[in-house]
């Protein structure tokens, strides 16, 4: 004869890569008049009945594409900035028919590396989403303008003045930070439509 019988349900949610399965278990507890109990278990019952893909935008995950690949995006961002740097001189240079110089390299040297450290310390290298596109534009030519400063200061100091071209230098001193803000005005639109996907 049974006393008492209990039966208990457990949902749980299983997470595997990329796969978020539902299950469901009955276990139920039949206790008759002698004491003794009998636990009849049904595991799993509709194993797999709401089958989801996890999304970006799931709990589990730290976080979405971009924020989960930021550190990759701060060292292209500060690999393209040398790039067009130290690119933009030397197509300046063959275009104007100069020699690459020990001159002109050194001021891509001190102008690559004045800027990579000025650029962390105005947080270019830090997420501007939210913020005006003209800030960010402005924080590019201010950082520039700061490097230029530093690298005349340079040319000064050991009488470089006389081995650069006057028309290269001043070319390249406005292509920079017109290259690198449309490179930083381009890579938001491509941020943007990656957050919407």
């Amino acid at each position: 004869m049974q006393v008492a019988e209990l039966t208990l349900e457990f949902v749980s949610d299983i997470r595997l890569i990329g796969i978020k399965l539902h299950c469901l278990k009955r276990a139920k507890l039949i206790i008759d008049d002698k004491g003794n109990n009998k636990i009849n278990e049904y595991r799993c019952e509709g194993v797999a009945v709401n089958i989801q893909r996890l999304s970006a935008a799931d709990p589990v995950q730290s976080g979405g594409f971009i924020k989960q690949h930021q550190s990759l995006l701060v060292a292209v961002h500060q690999l393209s900035d040398v790039l067009f740097i130290w690119g933009l001189l030397a197509l300046l240079v063959d275009m104007a028919n100069l020699n690459w110089d020990v001159c002109y390299q050194i001021a891509a040297f001190v102008s690559s590396i004045c800027y990579h450290i000025l650029a962390h310390k105005n947080g270019l290298y830090f997420s501007w989403r939210g913020q005006s596109l003209f800030i960010e534009v402005r924080a590019v030519v201010a950082t520039w303008l700061v490097v230029l400063g530093a690298l005349l200061t340079v040319v000064f100091l050991f009488d470089l003045n006389e081995s650069y071209g006057g028309g290269v230098m001043v070319s390249w001193s406005l292509a920079v930070p017109i290259a690198i803000s449309l490179y930083r005005v381009s890579a938001r639109l491509v941020l943007r439509e990656v957050r919407r996907a």
